[in-house]
């Protein structure tokens, strides 16, 4: 889709490098980027957005999807998924950027250690299998895990 991508960004100043190998390299990338983007609504779980945020990056994402609870008003914007909208909340990110915001950035991906959002996801579904109604489960016992 590189070709197709290239011609809709016409003369913008858009570069689609492809394929980055090593984490390395990932990760002065995002650090050298002004502002990521990731503004599909779809995004269930967000790595590209911590990765991002973990290298000082702010993010701009789509106001609803998993990556919105990511992005707080220290790391980041959001805004509807419609290319206006999105391009309203990078104009509104543009004049925070500096050393803070990069920080702020930074310490809000330390929230989500793998630990912590693991810990979270099990207790999540804890939660719900408690509230789910014992037919739905369909013969399977609940266990409780220590």
């Amino acid at each position: 889709d590189k070709a197709e991508l290239e011609e809709i960004a016409g003369d913008a100043p858009v570069f689609f490098h492809g394929f980055v190998d090593g984490r390395d390299e990932l990760a002065k990338r995002y650090a050298a980027a002004d502002i990521s983007l990731s503004v599909c609504p779809a995004e269930t779980f967000g790595l590209a957005v911590l990765e991002a945020l973990a290298s000082g990056t702010p993010v701009v994402t789509s106001n609803r999807g998993g990556a919105h609870e990511l992005v707080d008003a220290t790391s980041g914007a959001w805004g509807a998924p419609d290319p206006k909208s999105l391009a309203d909340a990078v104009e509104r990110l543009a004049p925070n950027l500096g050393p803070d915001l990069r920080q702020a950035a930074r310490a809000r991906a330390e929230q989500y250690s793998w630990r912590r959002t693991v810990e979270q996801m099990l207790a999540l579904h804890e939660r719900l299998a408690d509230k789910a109604p014992a037919r739905s489960l369909r013969g399977f016992t609940r266990r409780k895990h220590a």
